[in-house]
C-alpha cells in the first residue's frame, strides 16, 4: 500500500468516525494542511487526496442529500398513534321519519289513545285529530294542540316525556313503537403526523406538517372505514395540516403567517388541540418591550409542535406578560355572491393577554384573559365532528321567511353561522410540586355576550306563534312552528324565547398530576365542564368531549404512562349529559343538530410513538 492510499483511508475514517459528513469532505482543507505541515503529505499529495475524496463523495449515496444554504437548522420529527375508541350516544330527540315526531305514553310505548303534552303539562293529551298513523296503526306524526282561544297547549316537536314528566332517553324504533338503546360505535383508528421545522438565519423560522385525514379537529383515520369508502385495505390520504413562516423582528415582537400551531393559551373547551388555524399572528413580549432585552427571543418551540405562549423567564423579574393577536380566515366566499353574508369572508379575530408570576421556584400562576369574535360571513363545506354551517332558506333556519305588510314584500336573508359570537375567555392555572410531582390546577371560562341572539336567531330556538284569522279578520287560532316559515300574511307574531342564561356560559375546572417525558413517567388528569348552547363555537371546541356537541356537561379523566422515552400508552374516559333537557327544534335538536345529545360516553385506549 502506498502512503497516499493509507493517508486517504485514514483521513476518510477520521471524517466518518468523527461525525463529519462525507458530503462535506471537500471542506476538510484544515486537516490536509496540517498533514502537509507535519510533512506527512506533500502539497501535491494533499491535493490528490482532496480530489479523491471529492470524487468518492460524488459517487456515494451519502452525498445525495444536501440542505439549502439558507437553512441554519432543520428538524425532522413525527408521531404515530394507534387508538381503540368506543362511544355510546343517546340523542335528545330522535325522529326516524323526516318531519315527524313520536309521542310516548306512561309505559314508554307509542300507541294511539294516550299521548301526553311533553312540555311540563302532564294532563293535556293529544287526541286522534292530532296525529297520523300508518297502515299498522302506528303513530307516525302529530300536530300541535290549541284551546278554544287559540292558546298553544301542546307542541308536537317538544322533547319526549312520559306521562310522569320524566325524559325519555334513547331512540324511537318505528318498527316496534318502542324505546331503543343508544347509538354505539367501536372503531380502530390511526393518526400519523410528519413535521419539518426549520430555522433560517437568526431571526426567521417556519414549519410544515403532514397528517392523516382532512378534518380540522382530528387527524384520526378510522381503519377500514366503510362510511368513507376506505374499507378493505384501501390506502389513506395525507393532507397539509401546517405550513407557516415566522420572523422574530426583534426581542419583543414575533410575526407569523400561514397555517400554524394554535398560538393561544387555552383548553379544549374552546379550542380543539388538533386545530391549526390559518392566518396571521402577532406576539409581543411586553416585559421586554418596556424594560429592555433580557433572555431568549419569544417564538415557537424548537420541536415545532406548540407555540411558546409566554416568553422565557426574565432574568431579573418573576413576571411574564405577553400579548398575542390572531387574524384567521375561516371561510373565503366569492365576492359576486348574492347577499351581504354570502359575499363576506368569515374571519376570526382573537386577542389574548397572557400573564404569569412565579411565587416560588416551583409555584407559578398564569392568567390569560382574551376576546374572540367573527365577521358575519357564510360558511360551507366544513370538515369537523360537529359542523355548523350557514343554511339556505329551504333548510330550516329560523327567520328565513318572507311576509307582506301593506303590500310590501320584505325578505330576510339567512343568518351567517359565524354571527353573534363575541366571546370573552379567561383560562388560567396554578402549577406547583406535589410530593415531587409536577401538579397543575387549571380552569377555563367563556361568556358569549351575544348568547341570546345566537340561541334565538342563529340556532332558531324561538316559537313563532302566527295568528290564524278567518275571513272577517278575527283571530281563530295560532300556528306554532320551529324553523322556516313562509306565509303571505304575518301580522304581529308573538315570539316566545327559547333562550336561558346558562346558554351563554361555558366553564371548566380540573387537575393534572405528573408529566410524560421519559421512560417510567406517568400522569393523571381529570376535569369537569359545562358548555352552554351559545357559549362557544361548535366548529372549534373539542371533538372528543360529547362528540363536540353543545349544551353538555360532564367529566373527562385519563392516565398516561411512558413505556419508553418515545412510547406512551394512555387511557381516557369521557362522560357527558345534557345541560338543559328542554331544548328542541331549530338547529339544536333539528337541522344540523349541534345540541341533540342527552348522554354520551366514550373510552379511548391509545398507544403513541414519537420519532
Amino acid at each position: 500500500m502506498t502512503k497516499k492510499f493509507l493517508t486517504t483511508l485514514a483521513l476518510s475514517g477520521v471524517l466518518i468516525i468523527g461525525g463529519g459528513a462525507v458530503a462535506r469532505a471537500q471542506d476538510s482543507g484544515a486537516l490536509l494542511d496540517a498533514l502537509v505541515r507535519k510533512k506527512v503529505l506533500t502539497s501535491q499529495e494533499a491535493e490528490d487526496v482532496r480530489a479523491d475524496l471529492v470524487r468518492e463523495n460524488a459517487a456515494s449515496n451519502a452525498g445525495k442529500i444536501q440542505l439549502s444554504n439558507s437553512i441554519t437548522s432543520l428538524q425532522l420529527s413525527g408521531d404515530m398513534r394507534i387508538r381503540y375508541q368506543h362511544d355510546n350516544r343517546d340523542p335528545q330527540v330522535e325522529t326516524p321519519l323526516a318531519g315527524t315526531n313520536y309521542l310516548v305514553s306512561a309505559n314508554d310505548t307509542a300507541f294511539i289513545n294516550t299521548h301526553y303534552f311533553s312540555k311540563g303539562d302532564k294532563t293535556t293529551k293529544f287526541t286522534s285529530s292530532n296525529w297520523t298513523t300508518d297502515a299498522k296503526g302506528n303513530v307516525v306524526a302529530a300536530s300541535d294542540v290549541y284551546d278554544s282561544n287559540g292558546k298553544l297547549l301542546a307542541h308536537s316537536g317538544a322533547r319526549l316525556l312520559t306521562s310522569s314528566g320524566k325524559p325519555i332517553k334513547g331512540t324511537i324504533n318505528p318498527a316496534t313503537n318502542g324505546i331503543g338503546g343508544g347509538i354505539r360505535r367501536d372503531r380502530e383508528r390511526i393518526r400519523l403526523r410528519l413535521n419539518a421545522d426549520f430555522q433560517l438565519g437568526a431571526n426567521f423560522f417556519g414549519g410544515v406538517q403532514l397528517q392523516t385525514t382532512q378534518n380540522s379537529d382530528s387527524g384520526n383515520q378510522t381503519m377500514a372505514d366503510s362510511s368513507t369508502g376506505a374499507s378493505g385495505f384501501s390506502n389513506y390520504n395525507i393532507y397539509l395540516s401546517r405550513a407557516y413562516f415566522g420572523w422574530n423582528a426583534n426581542d419583543w415582537l414575533t410575526l407569523v403567517g400561514g397555517k400554524q400551531p394554535n398560538p393561544f393559551y387555552t383548553t379544549d373547551m374552546v379550542w380543539d388541540p388538533d386545530i391549526n388555524p390559518a392566518g396571521f399572528v402577532e406576539k409581543l413580549d411586553l416585559i421586554r418591550l418596556f424594560n429592555g432585552t433580557l433572555g431568549e427571543v419569544l417564538g415557537y418551540s424548537t420541536d415545532g409542535k406548540q407555540v411558546s405562549s409566554v416568553s422565557s423567564h426574565h432574568a431579573e423579574s418573576p413576571y411574564e406578560l405577553s400579548l398575542v393577536a390572531g387574524q384567521f380566515i375561516f371561510c373565503d366566499n366569492p365576492e359576486d355572491s348574492f347577499g351581504t353574508d354570502n359575499k363576506t369572508d368569515a374571519w376570526l379575530f382573537n386577542t389574548q393577554l397572557i400573564g404569569s408570576v412565579k411565587l416560588t421556584p416551583t409555584t407559578k400562576v398564569t392568567l390569560a384573559p382574551g376576546y374572540m369574535t367573527y365577521t358575519a360571513g357564510n360558511t360551507a363545506n366544513l370538515n369537523n365532528e360537529t359542523s355548523f354551517m350557514t343554511t339556505g332558506a329551504a333548510s330550516g333556519t329560523l327567520y328565513q321567511y318572507q311576509y307582506s305588510t301593506s303590500s310590501k314584500w320584505q325578505t330576510l336573508q339567512p343568518q351567517a353561522a359565524t354571527r353573534d359570537l363575541s366571546i370573552i375567555t379567561a383560562p388560567g392555572d396554578v402549577s406547583f410540586m406535589l410530593y415531587g410531582y409536577k401538579t397543575k390546577f387549571l380552569w377555563d371560562f367563556a361568556y358569549n355576550t351575544q348568547g341570546a341572539k345566537r340561541v334565538e336567531e342563529i340556532y332558531g330556538l324561538q316559537d313563532i306563534q302566527i295568528p290564524i284569522k278567518n275571513a272577517n279578520g278575527i283571530v281563530t287560532g295560532y300556528k306554532n312552528t320551529y324553523g322556516t316559515v313562509t306565509v303571505n300574511t304575518l301580522q304581529n307574531p308573538t315570539r316566545v324565547s327559547g333562550h336561558s342564561s346558562q346558554d351563554d356560559i361555558a366553564w371548566l375546572a380540573g387537575i393534572q398530576v405528573g408529566e410524560n417525558k421519559k421512560a417510567g413517567d406517568w400522569a393523571l388528569m381529570a376535569n369537569f365542564r359545562q358548555t352552554g348552547l351559545g357559549a362557544v363555537d361548535p366548529n372549534l371546541n373539542d371533538s372528543d368531549f360529547a362528540l363536540g356537541q353543545l349544551n353538555m356537561q360532564g367529566v373527562k379523566s385519563g392516565v398516561a404512562y411512558n413505556f419508553t422515552d418515545f412510547c406512551v400508552g394512555a387511557l381516557t374516559y369521557y362522560r357527558a349529559w345534557n345541560l338543559r333537557g328542554d331544548l328542541v327544534g331549530g338547529q339544536a335538536t333539528g337541522g344540523q343538530k349541534v345540541a341533540n345529545m342527552s348522554d354520551v360516553g366514550m373510552v379511548q385506549v391509545d398507544l403513541n410513538v414519537k420519532f
